[in-house]
Order: structure tokens, then C-alpha cells, then sequence
């Protein structure tokens, strides 16, 4: 893929001539562990975690290893801090968990309640607002929220069918209706513009018109050979769907559904060996987020869906692959992305859209591989950390430009400033280490660092630790 393209940036051709404003010292770039990924913060807990959802700077992570749900606070995302855990009977075997509104939405596998409602207003002290069960709802393996028509989607294992509860009044839940596939039975689904994305396992993809709850209406679906389809999750304009099957080898595949009379596969992605099992994709904008269990968090471009591109990567598990170990779910709508671990706990981390940042040489330099700022490595970093950039050819009659290059932390305070004068076109790399501009070293946290040159002004985010 034309990142530049994508990023707005003109391309022109340069020659980079690598200048050494500050010491350099760059290490080996583990490829095999990341790629474009940074680590920002990480809280393991003291039982095995499933799925993660995130509201007003918290999450909320499903304890099934134990039973409940873990309330974090990720407002300082290089230091998530648990602020409570809920736990009760009622929410023995809970895998899925959502939050909106002030409210956590919680799906029990395994104590007969199928739902329970908490106020998290002050998510240091949730309350109980309501246990709700119902003949057709006494064991749920994944909820949806769609917070538009206040109503839920449960993945029932109590009927294998969807069935839709409304909770505009959270204390005393109403049951609406229920979808059932034509065959296999509802793992998960999600609901976004008035359509519901359901995964029926061996029965395959169903898209269903949802836009009056009470009356779910099936708008076209596909099985395939093999199918087990665990999760699905739509394209931005909603012309493709992108699908997992949680088996031995399942990956990820892509869907064309604008004709609904001949939803066909048109691409898909594999990561791994033969026998990793990918689980969750959650797509926001161009990429496909994907927590792909021993094989980490993945990134996949799909600004051209028939042509998925991987993107990034991160290995939160470092056993073998395969089985059903390592990242569990993923929440990338946010300025940070959000991987809950079975094992690892908690992940925050930075994806680096748009150019990717540093290549290495075989010198063992590092120079950016596209106009402007690059992404600094290592990330996170103690005691140092190299920025790359690069500048464009000067036009008319001068020979350089002003070039600012500073750090500030995330209430926007300059903290160093590290180039303050003109400079040629080039490839150039500063080394900062971690020092305010008293020379104090600065506290463990995410920082930002900014470039400002004639038609360069951009901004990225790094993590200090010690």
C-alpha cells in the first residue's frame, strides 16, 4: 500500500544524507516481537482475563478465569490502575463484558443469570442495578450494547439464537425478541447502523436488519466449507465484513456483502503457523485489529479490503503457537489500542499509523523512510531513545529551513527542546535521554515529541519508563 498516498503527503524524491546531531546509539529492533507497535502499559491480575471493552478512560475486563469483572483506570495509560473488581455469584463465568452511559453490561456462562447490570458512574464503587433472567436467556457467552436504541444483543447458549433486551430502564431489563440462523449456533455478533453482524459458528455469517429490535428482519447470509465463525465485524462503508473461524489454522476472511443475494470471500489474512487459531477482529477506519491468541495483537491495512496488508504487530504471549492461550480481545477506539491477555493481564499500546517509521541498515544505522517525523525507537525507553526525521528539498534560493524539534508532556508543557535552528534537507536522527531542560530526568509516562519545519508539523507519542 501508498502510505504516503494515504497520509496526504506529496512524495518527492530526496537524497537523505545521515547527520548525527546528538550521540547515537540504536539497538538491534527485535522484528520477530513487534512492528510498529509500542508497548505503553501493561497490568497483569491474578486470575486469566477474557474480553475488554473501554469507557471515559476505563476499562473493563472479563474475569473467566474467576468470575466478574476487573474496572481499570487507563486515563494514565502508561500506568493503568485497578480501581475495584465486582464480583458475585451471578457472575460466575463471565467471558464478555460491555460499558456504556455509565453503566457495565456483564453476560454469566455459567450461574444461570444471563445478565447483570451495574451503575459505574463512579467506577471505583460499582453498584448492582439488576440480575435478569429469562427461560430463553440463562447462560450468555458474548453481549453487544447498542447504545442508540438502548437495547442488547445476547449470544444465548441457553437457545443458541440472538435474543434483544431492552434496558432503557437498566433496574428492570424487558425481553423483545430473538433471531435464530438457519442452522449452527450465535457466538457473537455486533450491531452498528441498524445492522446486526451475527456469527453462527458452523452456520456461518448472518446480516440482519435490526432497525426496529422487536422485529429482526434477515437481510442475506453465507456458510462456506469449514466454516466456524466465531466473530465478525464490518468494513467502514459496510461493503465488506471481515470474519474469524476459531480453529486450528482459522484466519481471518474477507467478505464482499453488497449484493446480499452473493456474499462471496474475496481475501483473507493468516498470521502463524499452520496451527495458531485467531479470535477476535474489530475494525476501526482502515485497519483490522485483531487479538490472534499466541500470536498477539495483529494490525492488518485494509484501506483496499481485497488486498489486506498486515500493518503491526505484537507478541503479548511468548509460548508456543497455537492452542487457546495469548490475547484474548481488543479496543482500538481510542488514542491508545487495548489487548486483554489471558495469561498477560491488561496491554496498552501505540499503533503507529501512516509511514512507517525507521528501517534498519546494514550498518546498523536507522533513517526515516519517508518525508517528516518517524517514530522514535527504542519505545519504550531507559535512558535513551533515538528520533529519526527527514527534511525536503529547500525551494527557491535558500540552502536549509528552521527546524524545531521538542518534547511535551500530555497537558501540552514543553518539557526539552532538542533542534532549534536551520537545517538542510536530510535524513537526521537526535538522541534525547529522558532530561527535562534543567537536567533532571523526567517521571516514567507518555510524552509527546514535535516537528515544525515550512509544511512539516507533526506529532507523536513515545513512553519513558524506569
Amino acid at each position: 500500500m501508498n502510505r504516503a498516498r494515504r497520509t496526504g503527503r506529496t512524495a518527492r524524491t530526496i537524497v537523505l544524507v545521515l547527520l548525527t546531531l546528538v550521540g547515537l546509539s540504536v539497538p538491534a529492533i527485535r522484528a520477530q516481537d513487534s512492528l510498529n507497535v509500542d508497548l505503553v502499559g501493561q497490568l497483569p491480575f491474578d486470575t486469566e482475563m477474557g474480553d475488554i471493552w473501554v469507557y471515559a478512560d476505563v476499562a473493563y475486563l472479563a474475569r473467566f478465569g474467576g468470575n466478574g469483572v476487573s474496572i481499570v483506570d487507563v486515563s494514565d495509560p502508561a500506568n493503568p490502575t485497578e480501581l475495584a473488581v465486582y464480583s458475585s455469584p451471578a457472575t460466575t463465568g463471565t467471558w464478555d463484558v460491555k460499558a456504556a452511559k455509565g453503566l457495565a453490561f456483564l453476560a454469566p456462562q455459567s450461574s444461570g443469570v444471563g445478565l447483570v447490570i451495574l451503575d459505574v458512574r463512579d467506577p471505583s464503587t460499582p453498584v448492582l442495578l439488576s440480575e435478569f433472567s429469562h427461560p430463553r436467556i440463562t447462560s450468555v457467552h458474548n453481549i453487544w450494547a447498542d447504545t442508540t436504541t438502548s437495547h442488547l444483543y445476547l449470544a444465548s447458549n441457553t437457545t443458541g439464537a440472538v435474543e434483544i433486551v431492552d434496558v432503557s430502564n437498566p433496574v428492570s431489563p424487558q425481553y423483545v425478541a430473538s433471531f435464530t440462523a438457519n442452522s449452527g449456533d450465535i457466538h457473537d455478533m455486533v450491531v452498528i447502523d441498524g445492522i446486526m453482524y451475527a456469527s453462527f459458528l458452523d452456520g456461518g455469517l448472518y446480516l440482519v436488519d435490526v432497525s426496529d429490535p422487536a422485529d429482526p428482519q434477515l437481510m442475506g447470509f453465507v456458510d462456506y466449507p469449514g466454516a466456524f465463525t466465531h466473530n465478525a465485524w464490518p468494513s467502514k462503508d459496510g461493503n465488506y465484513v471481515f470474519t474469524t473461524d476459531e480453529v486450528n489454522g482459522g484466519h481471518m476472511r474477507v467478505f464482499d456483502v453488497r449484493d446480499l443475494q452473493n456474499i462471496h470471500e474475496v481475501a483473507s489474512y493468516q498470521a502463524g503457523p499452520p496451527n495458531a487459531i485467531i479470535h477476535n477482529v474489530v475494525v476501526s477506519g482502515d485497519f483490522v485489529h485483531i487479538a490472534y491468541y499466541s500470536e498477539g495483537y495483529r494490525v492488518v491495512d485494509v484501506s483496499d479490503p481485497e488486498n489486506p496488508v498486515e500493518a503491526g504487530f505484537y507478541d503479548t504471549f511468548q509460548g508456543p503457537s497455537g492452542g487457546f492461550d495469548g490475547a484474548w480481545g481488543v479496543y482500538p477506539f481510542s488514542d491508545f489500542v487495548y489487548v486483554s491477555d489471558i495469561q498477560g493481564g491488561l496491554f496498552v499500546f501505540d499503533f503507529t499509523e501512516g509511514p512507517v517509521g525507521v528501517e534498519p541498515e546494514r550498518n546498523g544505522t536507522v533513517i526515516p523512510k519517508a518525508l517528516g517525523l518517524g517514530q522514535n525507537y527504542p519505545n519504550p525507553f531507559n535512558p535513551s531513545t533515538v528520533i529519526p526525521f527527514a527534511l525536503p528539498e529547500v525551494e527557491g534560493d535558500r540552502r536549509s529551513m528552521p527546524v524545531a524539534l521538542s518534547i511535551y508532556d500530555m497537558r501540552g508543557r514543553r518539557v526539552a527542546s532538542l533542534v532549534d535552528r536551520d537545517l538542510p534537507a536530510g535524513g537526521y536522527q537526535v538522541t534525547w535521554d529522558g532530561r527535562d531542560m534543567r537536567g533532571v530526568r523526567v517521571e516514567s509516562g507518555v510524552y509527546l515529541y514535535r516537528l515544525q519545519a515550512p509544511g512539516i508539523s507533526e506529532t507523536r507519542r513515545m513512553v519513558v519508563v524506569k
